[in-house]
């Protein structure tokens, strides 16, 4: 058996686990006996735990929560010997999407005991604030410049509404508001500059609770994709987001699919950013991305081979 732990987020989901008594803390306490389960209670708590489990090979430090938690867990274990697991409980969940991970709280017990791990790149970014501030973050998912760092906002406030409809209905609040900034995106196969509704890039092939967005990304090929799409009236909009969920608005002519194994973007009048659906910056200058190809060990990876 391995050595497992659970780092439990009961706010993950809006609350919902809490307001329910947490019911999914009791069941994992029942289905995984004398394994170590550890509740967040205040900012910080994960990557702490998860840093000073990192190096004891043989553990599995299993993510219980939305991408926000799973994202800090596994930037936390990046380098070290121990393994990601996760159990999702948020709201988008959409790095588990890209995992053979079971749903069932016994079955995963068990997947967490068996299961072989892959080598997966994590991401890394910096962000200059207009206010001069400065911030590093890593990701596994994906970071999105402009109106996804509006959609990220607005979801977290979302209300009785979880999972997919709640991005829904933030993407579809945001096209009344948002405006397309004047954006240069500049990455390995050059630079692009002019007013962009939005730029995404990152690891993970679904963004939003459920927009394919990176259709052909994936979580160990060294690369980062990129999707970036052109200034466009409400109509057109609505038109190409229908095609996302299925990852095949790249056919328009006003997006761009492209990877690159580093990016630079920015805006002169500062963008909303999100880090793997969590709100990161409100007036982002320059966001700088690169890649710590094949740093981290997760369980039920595609491509897993490692015991």
């Amino acid at each position: 058996m391995r050595k497992l732990s659970f780092i439990v987020n009961p706010a993950a989901g809006g609350g919902r686990e809490a307001r329910r008594g947490h019911p999914l803390l009791r069941e994992i306490r029942a289905q995984a006996a004398g394994a170590e389960v550890l509740v967040m209670g205040q900012p910080g708590d994960a990557r702490h735990w998860a840093q000073g489990r990192k190096d004891d090979r043989g553990r599995v430090v299993v993510a219980v929560g939305g991408d926000g938690t799973v994202s800090e867990i596994g930037g936390a274990l990046a380098g070290g010997e121990a393994a990601l697991g996760v159990l999702p409980s948020g709201s988008g969940n959409d790095f588990a999407r890209m995992l053979d991970t079971p749903r069932d709280v016994a079955a995963a017990v068990a997947f967490f005991n068996t299961a072989t791990a892959g080598l997966c790149d994590l991401g890394e970014v910096r962000v200059e604030h207009a206010s001069g501030e400065r911030s590093r973050h890593r990701f596994l998912v994906s970071i999105g410049v402009g109106y996804p760092g509006v959609v990220a906002a607005t979801a977290s406030h979302a209300g009785l509404l979880r999972g997919f409809p709640s991005y829904l209905a933030a993407a579809l609040r945001g096209l009344v508001t948002y405006r397309s900034q004047a954006m240069t995106v500049t990455g390995d196969s050059g630079r692009v500059s002019g007013k962009l509704f939005l730029v995404v890039a990152g690891k993970g092939r679904w963004c939003g609770g459920g927009f394919q967005l990176l259709p052909q990304a994936r979580l160990d090929d060294g690369w980062l994709h990129l999707c970036r799409a052109d200034a466009m009236p409400i109509w057109r909009i609505l038109q190409i987001l229908t095609s996302a969920v299925k990852g095949s608005h790249g056919r328009h002519p006003e997006v761009a699919l492209e990877r690159s194994t580093q990016l630079t973007i920015t805006c002169a009048e500062g963008a909303m950013v999100h880090n793997d659906g969590e709100w990161i910056a409100s007036h982002a200058v320059r966001i700088d991305l690169g890649l710590l190809p094949r740093s981290l060990l997760v369980l039920g990876a595609p491509g897993g081979g490692l015991p």
